[in-house]
C-alpha cells in the first residue's frame, strides 16, 4: 500500500493530512519553508511488560494540529513527555485500582517549532482505540 497520512492530534482529534503537502515536505519540494523538507509524525505503542520487551500494538501515525489551521500539522513539533493523570472523581475497584483507562487522560507535553511549549490531553479511551496489534501477537 502506499503511504498513510498522519492523524491530527489537534482541538477534535481530527484524522488526516492534506496527502499532496505531506509528500511535498518529505521531498523537500512544494510549499515547505525548509531546505530538506519536513514531516514531523509520533505513533503511540505498547510493549511486554517483560523481557523480551516485544511491541504488542501500534498506533498509526499522528501529528499535532496546527494552531495556524486544524488542517494541517505544526512544521516542527516533538512530544517530549506523557503522563498518565488519574481520573477526577472517579470510583476506585475493590482492590483500590480504577477502571482500566475509564476517565484517565494522557498528558503531552511538547516543543512547537523550536519555539514554544505546549501541553495536550488526550483521553486514554481515545489511546487505546488507536492501538492496533501487531501479527503474532
Amino acid at each position: 500500500g502506499g503511504a498513510r497520512a498522519p492523524e491530527h492530534l489537534g482541538g477534535d482529534w481530527k484524522r488526516h493530512r492534506e496527502s499532496v503537502r505531506a509528500s511535498a515536505r518529505v521531498s523537500g519540494g512544494g510549499d515547505t519553508p525548509f531546505q530538506f523538507g519536513s514531516q514531523y509524525t509520533h505513533f503511540f505503542y505498547t510493549m511486554q511488560p517483560v523481557y523480551p520487551f516485544r511491541l504488542l500494538a501500534t498506533s498509526r501515525e499522528f501529528c499535532v494540529a496546527s494552531s495556524q489551521s486544524e488542517d494541517d500539522c505544526e512544521s516542527v513539533q516533538f512530544i517530549s513527555g506523557a503522563v498518565l493523570e488519574a481520573a477526577r472523581n472517579a470510583t476506585p475497584t475493590a482492590d483500590g485500582q480504577q477502571g482500566q483507562g475509564q476517565g484517565q487522560q494522557l498528558l503531552l507535553s511538547m516543543g512547537i517549532n523550536d519555539c514554544e511549549a505546549k501541553l495536550a490531553r488526550i483521553p486514554m479511551a481515545r489511546v487505546w482505540e488507536m492501538l492496533r496489534p501487531l501479527p503474532g501477537e
